[in-house]
């Protein structure tokens, strides 16, 4: 649906950094939950790779952090699992990507 890939893309504008947003690996992931419940391949996958590796938070200038994505395998595991099995035919490479990640976390 429109609603899941407006989702996605603005959670992979926070992913990144990019079109005018900034970094923000923890509303990257609110934005690709959304799409996931929709089990949209590519932001099951984003969301494996996040809890696979974690991401940093943005550091303020009053000292703290913020939007930081801890290291999670089991969220990993499952994110990845449920992408090997959501991803399409078309995103083979990335199906192939997420089954070797997912064999590294299990």
């Amino acid at each position: 649906s429109t609603r899941t890939l407006a989702h996605f893309h603005l959670g992979r504008c926070y992913d990144y950094g990019v079109g005018g947003v900034p970094y923000h690996a923890a509303k990257a992931v609110q934005h690709y939950r959304v799409a996931a419940r929709a089990l949209y391949g590519p932001a099951l996958w984003r969301l494996g790779i996040l809890h696979r590796h974690g991401a940093p938070g943005l550091l303020l200038n009053n000292g703290t952090t913020v939007g930081h994505v801890p290291r999670d395998l089991s969220r990993a595991r499952y994110w990845l699992r449920t992408a090997v099995a959501m991803l399409d035919e078309d995103d083979d490479d990335q199906r192939q990507r997420a089954r070797q990640l997912l064999g590294e976390v299990e």
